[in-house]
């Protein structure tokens, strides 16, 4: 149910994101609203810690940049991804990481697949290749995992869905009124609010150095 573009070619290259429809805009408006994040500063390269510079080395271009919403679109998954012990398959960047979404070269697709597989709080990706997904199974601030047919096998974008598709345990009970919640914030890209997003991860409490800096 995602609105993700889906990049051609053998490399990813950046593209406008659809704007929400007209239809309902007003409804999307007051339930998908950005993020207050925007008071607060973004970090850069000379602002984070040691340990995240060293996490981040790869990306110390991108991080230098003075695109706020690119900065903060790779500290968000940093963050995201280091705290579900996933940053080690992220590798090489590639250009058209931005507006919400990292798109990176992953060293071990195979093992990045296999550890999906075996973790509760994911779904499966499929054995394809070519053209995969796996989604986190959480409500709020939901990583998603895509591959789209037309990539290089090893490039993976990542990118986090304010309103998850599917929830962990209770499934059959909320998923009709989730996936009305994820329909909205994917036809809003809501995944392309990097401000609202690090409200979410504040507010689950993840690494508030890495996202507002000291």
């Amino acid at each position: 149910m995602s609105t993700e573009n889906k990049h051609t070619g053998t490399e990813p290259t950046a593209a406008p994101e659809p704007e929400a429809e007209a239809k309902g805009a007003d409804t999307l408006a007051l339930t998908l609203a950005p993020g207050s994040g925007h008071r607060l500063a973004v970090p850069r390269w000379s602002g984070l810690l040691e340990v995240h510079q060293a996490a981040l080395r790869r990306w110390e271009e991108v991080l230098t940049h003075p695109d706020d919403t690119l900065r903060l679109t790779v500290l968000t998954l940093y963050v995201k991804l280091e705290h579900l012990g996933l940053w080690g398959f992220v590798g090489e960047p590639v250009q058209s990481t931005g507006g919400g979404r990292l798109e990176f070269r992953c060293p071990d697709v195979p093992g990045l697949k296999q550890t999906l597989r075996r973790r509760e709080d994911f779904t499966s990706p499929e054995d394809s290749p070519k053209d995969w997904s796996c989604r986190e199974l959480k409500k709020r601030g939901s990583l998603h995992f895509k591959h789209f047919s037309g990539w290089t096998d090893e490039i993976v974008q990542a990118h986090i869905d304010k309103e998850g598709l599917y929830l962990k345990g209770w499934r059959n009970l909320f998923l009709p009124i989730q996936a009305v919640l994820h329909l909205l914030d994917a036809r809003a890209n809501g995944y392309t609010d990097v401000f609202g997003i690090r409200d979410i991860l504040l507010a689950q409490g993840l690494d508030p150095v890495a996202l507002r800096g000291r």
